[in-house]
């Protein structure tokens, strides 16, 4: 499919070019100007306009190599990032063989601190994408066990807590950000508590907590080491 697109494009640029191939050089240029003006429909790719200089180079690679020369070019670094340079893809590769599993946001920020990445076009997509071009990240044999996710074994041995934004409410006059504080059993997943509230800081937590104390009873402590789990 992609030799036929090429072949495509390579015979519509001889049919631009062909009505001058053995014209004097003065008819060519003013053929190429008028034909500059046009919007030419370029197969696979749609409508598009072109320079005189354009045409002027197909003409060129035409007389010195024939139709061949006519279909579209690959690049030669397909695949590979043009803002990585080749010191900055030696340092990236010395970081990830001394920490295969960096994250590649702790990667650029360390790259940025150590003065590796200047610019912002280079984010965290380009290096991630440099990365897996170019094969930086060592392989494996074996796929890392699977993570189960944490979970007590028993209902009521632990309520994990967090807060979470909420709408902005009147109160009196003036309006305030919401916060819902929640509480939720590890292991049945129930909600013991859920409050809105207009701040978030230990008194809020000490006053949701007591209201479902009162509502549930305590949760089971396992074991001395056990602690109260904040999100």
């Amino acid at each position: 499919m992609k030799q036929k697109k090429s072949q495509a494009v390579a015979l519509f640029r001889y049919g631009v070019i062909a009505p001058v191939l053995h014209a004097a050089a003065g008819t060519q240029r003013e053929y190429f100007q008028r034909l500059a003006q046009k919007d030419l429909d370029l197969p696979g790719l749609g409508r598009r306009r072109y320079s005189v200089a354009t045409f002027k180079s197909w003409l060129r690679r035409y007389r010195i190599s024939g139709l061949e020369a006519l279909e579209p070019k690959t690049r030669s670094d397909r695949g590979k990032s043009r803002l990585i340079s080749p010191q900055l893809s030696d340092q990236v590769a010395r970081l990830l063989s001394q920490h295969p599993r960096m994250p590649v946001t702790q990667l650029r920020r360390r790259l940025v601190a150590s003065g590796h990445i200047t610019s912002r076009r280079i984010s965290e997509s380009t290096l991630r994408r440099h990365i897996q071009s170019a094969g930086l990240r060592p392989q494996t044999d074996s796929a890392p066990p699977a993570r189960r996710p944490f979970e007590k074994p028993h209902a009521n041995d632990l309520w994990v807590m967090d807060f979470m934004h909420g709408p902005r409410v009147r109160v009196g006059r003036s309006q305030h950000k919401s916060y819902l504080a929640a509480a939720l059993d590890d292991h049945s997943r129930f909600l013991t508590v859920a409050r809105f509230y207009t701040r978030e800081n230990s008194l809020v937590v000490v006053s949701a907590l007591k209201a479902a104390f009162a509502r549930h009873g305590l949760p089971q402590l396992s074991s001395a080491d056990d602690k109260w789990g904040y999100g």
